[in-house]
């Protein structure tokens, strides 16, 4: 029993030799995954605000394209038209009821 004890006891001290060994190589190449990643995690951020930037001046250069448009300044105009036409119907449509008010006021 007494030798099966300096046995196990002989086998825990060789696996935790083992364990510190592999310990520093492991936390060496932990070191160096956790710098890879945080690099690649820069340049990933890095990238998604390059394009971000990239979307938001396409965006707004196809914005002022647009409001530029002729298809656009139809419509300004379409709308401009439209609203002098009402403009004019309602000046017209008070001169009526006016005179419909005066002549009722002559014929009293």
């Amino acid at each position: 029993m007494n030798s099966n004890r300096k046995v196990c006891l002989a086998c825990s001290v060789v696996f935790a030799l083992g364990l510190c060994s592999c310990s520093r190589s492991d936390t060496k190449k932990l070191t160096n995954d956790a710098k890879v990643t945080g690099d690649a995690m820069k340049q990933t951020a890095s990238d998604a605000l390059d394009a971000s930037k990239k979307a938001v001046d396409n965006a707004a250069a196809d914005a002022q394209k647009a409001a530029n448009s002729d298809t656009a300044k139809d419509i300004q105009a379409k709308t401009e038209n439209a609203a002098q036409k009402a403009v004019d119907k309602t000046k017209q449509a008070a001169q009526d009821a006016k005179d419909a008010i005066d002549k009722q006021k002559q014929q009293q």
